[in-house]
């Protein structure tokens, strides 16, 4: 729905007897928590995806200086597998950016996001006089659409998370057996 197509004499109170006011108040800020609350989400998968490169970096470091003591063909496989996790994490730490036409498409549904924020066709005067005549209804929609579109990338870094660090797992499972066999 477009932004100019929002319903704005729909009864936006509170049937617990809580003023319009409140209720406004009271729902952007829970929609601001939220966006904090997935940034900060955001912010602890990439930090995950870094820190599991780092590991299999050091691994693989470790692996190629023992590379003369392991079999050809598991060695070629670990290094494989590795890789995997090495593209699985950059994928998931790769930035998602709308192309501009979908910028500029999400301007007229969004005006929270950076993405919308940054559209060409978006006029600065127009935006700030916006900003300051708008109806609470079409910050707590902007913010709302917002929300959901962060909690979709959020989604997809978790589950290119998963995939990497079970990947992770089979390489140091992998590797500690072959490198345990010698004491074995």
């Amino acid at each position: 729905m477009d932004l100019e197509d929002l319903k704005l004499d729909l009864d936006i109170g509170s049937s617990e007897g809580l003023s319009v006011d409140q209720m406004t108040r009271s729902r952007l800020q829970f929609l601001l928590g939220q966006n904090a609350y997935i940034i900060g989400q955001m912010r602890f998968a990439d930090a995950k995806a870094g820190t599991l490169l780092a590991i299999v970096g050091v691994l693989a470091i470790i692996v190629t200086d023992r590379q003369t003591e392991m079999n050809a063909i598991f060695f070629s496989a670990y290094i494989l597998v590795t890789m995997l996790v090495v593209a699985t994490c950059l994928i998931a730490l790769m930035p998602r950016v709308p192309s501009d036409a979908e910028a500029s498409e999400m301007r007229k549904t969004d005006l929270f996001s950076w993405p919308s924020l940054s559209s060409d066709a978006l006029d600065v005067t127009k935006f700030a006089s916006l900003m300051r005549t708008s109806d609470a209804s079409l910050l707590v929609v902007s913010v709302s659409k917002s929300n959901l579109a962060l909690a979709r990338v959020l989604r997809v870094k978790y589950r290119l998370l998963r995939v990497a660090f079970l990947l992770a797992l089979i390489d140091l499972v992998a590797l500690g057996t072959v490198l345990m066999s010698p004491l074995l």
